[in-house]
This record gives C-alpha cells, structure tokens and sequence, in this order.
C-alpha cells in the first residue's frame, strides 16, 4: 500500500509535535523525512489498532461493562472516523502532489493511545475477570509495534507507551490488592526496557539510511566533479522527476581539453573539470538539472526557458565556461574552448532523451563551425536531398 503522505512527509508545523518527532541534531533533513515516512505509512497498520480498540469495548459491553464502556465505545468510534478523514486528506492532496503535514496524524495517535490506557483503566476497576485479562493483554500487546513504527522519534514513541500503560498501572491500584503496588516499582523497568529498545533501533536504522544515502548519491553522481552522472541524470527524468516544458537542454562539449591531458597530465585535466563543473553550478538554479555524462561532455536543463533566452544563455555559457583560464598544477593557467549544443521544449520535442539527441546534433553543427559557438537545433520542413533523402537543418 502506498504511504499515507507520500514519500516525502513534511515536519509538522506544531512546534511541539516537530520536538516530539525531532529525531536528533545531527541528522540529515533527508532522513528525518525517512523516519518519519515509517511512522505515518501504512493506512492499513494505522487502522488495525482501532478495529481492536472496537472490538475490546464490544466485549466490555457484552460481559456487563455498563456506561463508561459504551462511552469509551463512542470516543472509540469518533476516532476511528477521524482517523479515515485524515487518511482520506493526505491521500487526496498525495494524489494531487500537495505536502500535507502529519499533525493531525500524530495527535490522534496520542489520543487513541491514551484511549486505550483509559479502557484499561476502567477495565481492570470493573474487576471483570475476562475484561481485565483481554485489556490488560491488549495494552501489553502494544508496546511492541509501538517500538516498532515510532522508533524513528524517541520521544514520541515513549510519550505514546505511557499513555498506555501508566492508565492501567492506575487502574490496578483501585483494586485495593498490596501486591499489585508491585506494579508501580516495575513500571520504571519497563520504561527503561522499551527506552533502550528505541534507542537501539534509532541508532541502526539512521547508520542504515546513512549509509543507504551515501550509496544512492555515489550511484548518482560524478565522483570527480560531484554532478550527477548519467545514471543520476535518467532518474531525473523519470516518473514525478521529469521536468515539464518550457525548458532548454543544453549539450556542452569542452573545446581544447586534450592538449590539456597531454601537455600537463589527468591531475590538470581533472583540475580543469572541477573548474567547469563549479562554473556550471553557479549558471543554474535548484530546479535546473546539470550532469557530467562523460569525459569533457556536460548537460545542463533549464527549466522554465524559453527558447528566446536559449540562444542568449548559450552565449552566456561560452563566456562563463571559456571566458577565463583555470588553475592547474604547479600555479600554471590553462585555457580551454567551449562548444555549445541545444534543443527546446516544447517546439523541438517533449521528450528528454529525443531533446538530448538533437541538442547533441546541433554541437556537432557547433564544432563543425568552427566550435567556440553555439547552435540550436531546429526541425526543417521536409527538405528532400539526392535519392530522396529526408534531411535536417541545424540553425544557427
């Protein structure tokens, strides 16, 4: 089943619920949004406990509970039915691609909780043997997927045992039996038990998607220059990722590179990328995408251009890339040329890869001119050569 907010829950907004959930100071804003993911997804986990909470009231009711069990059945049901509401809202603003906030989410998990401490409660003071035995049962029973989906915040998964389990330590002290003040001294145990627990797994499973993450990134990104590479560049373009038009993609290929390689060796060659790379980053914005794809051959997608600032931001590329000489070993210069290809959405293609595939045909129009220039590529009307031959022209 899909997660309730998405892949990516957002932070509450309640200053109090972002401390509850907060899952340590030096983890990443990525992660945090994982954990959290894990305890706000699954519709069906979050409706199991509920159904139970109705069923151990009807069983209250059937052995004689009177009042306050019918009562605790009602506040059972009301919840219950938020508890849809507020699945059915983030499914429908998921589906709409909108955040939603989980506080509603999170404080109606604490008020079930200390529901099902208040039915225990009033269980074990019916002196109902049967309903002291399920209750008492069912609140023990809850401690471990408690654990289990909230180990992601510590606080909130403690904040949420004892709002089970202090009710029914209450209520065992109502029945006027010494021994169970035994309970009482017990109580710190258990907390200390399922604090540790917590911990544990806190502590594994953020080294887990630590290290998860670090993986993902190596995957996805140029180790050299730190762009993604081409692997990382085709997630990008894929599913809810793939930029919508206008956009420009440009193919960027360095002019001089080799002789770079040769005269000064891979050490300066590298130097020279990483300069590229970081004037690269400073042409775009958060939205756009740039990748190295291989050797001296960058991509750079502008989202949001149209084709008009295009032509204007290929010129600007060629001054920013190849305006200045980059530092290489040993305090000496190299200059470098660049040669520039593109295509735009949507007036020369929607899909990304048929864009990459004519911008990279306009650079070798580019290089053929005498490279140092930019072309952009522009279907021709049917222009028919010897034999019949269907052509394309490459517009400067």
């Amino acid at each position: 089943m899909s997660p309730l907010y998405g892949s990516d829950t957002p932070l509450p907004k309640s200053r109090v619920l972002r401390w509850l959930v907060d899952a340590g100071p030096d983890v990443p804003a990525s992660i945090r949004s994982m954990l959290l993911d894990e305890m706000v997804g699954s519709a069906t986990a979050a409706l199991m406990g509920p159904l139970n909470g109705v069923l151990l009231n009807s069983v209250a009711l059937a052995l004689g509970g009177g009042r306050v069990f019918a009562a605790l059945l009602l506040i059972e049901l009301a919840l219950l039915c938020t508890r849809l509401l507020v699945i059915r809202r983030a499914g429908r603003n998921r589906g709409r691609g909108e955040p939603t906030p989980p506080d509603a989410y999170l404080i109606v998990a604490m008020l079930w909780c200390g529901l099902q401490g208040a039915i225990a409660c009033a269980s074990i003071a019916s002196r109902i043997l049967p309903l002291q035995i399920i209750s008492t049962t069912s609140v023990m029973a809850l401690i471990g997927p408690i654990c289990a989906r909230n180990y992601g915040a510590p606080r909130y998964a403690m904040l949420l045992i004892a709002l089970c389990f202090l009710p029914l330590i209450i209520g065992t002290q109502t029945l006027g039996q010494p021994w169970l003040a035994l309970m009482i001294f017990q109580s710190p145990l258990l907390f200390i038990g399922a604090g540790t627990i917590i911990a544990r797994y806190h502590s594994l499973s953020i080294t887990a998607l630590q290290a998860l993450a670090s993986s993902q990134h190596r995957a996805a990104h140029d180790s050299l220059t730190g762009l993604l590479n081409r692997a990382g560049l085709a997630e990008c373009m894929v599913g809810e990722n793939h930029p919508r038009p206008p956009l420009v993609l440009f193919c960027i290929d360095l002019d001089g590179f080799k002789p770079v390689n040769d005269s000064f060796g891979h050490s300066a060659g590298d130097a020279v990328l990483a300069g590229v790379a970081e004037r690269l980053r400073a042409c775009v914005r958060k939205t756009d995408i740039v990748a190295r794809i291989g050797g001296d051959e960058f991509v750079l997608i502008m989202v949001g251009m149209t084709a008009s600032e295009g032509h204007v931001f290929a010129d600007e590329l060629i001054r920013r890339i190849a305006g200045q000489p980059y530092l290489i070993d040993s305090g000496l210069a190299a200059r470098i040329g660049v040669s520039v290809g593109y295509a735009c959405s949507p007036a020369d293609g929607t899909d990304i890869e048929e864009l990459r595939l004519k911008a990279d045909e306009a650079l070798y129009a580019a290089k053929a001119a005498g490279k140092g220039v930019g072309r952009r590529f522009a279907a021709a009307e049917a222009m028919r050569g010897p034999g019949g031959v269907e052509r394309r022209r490459l517009a400067g």
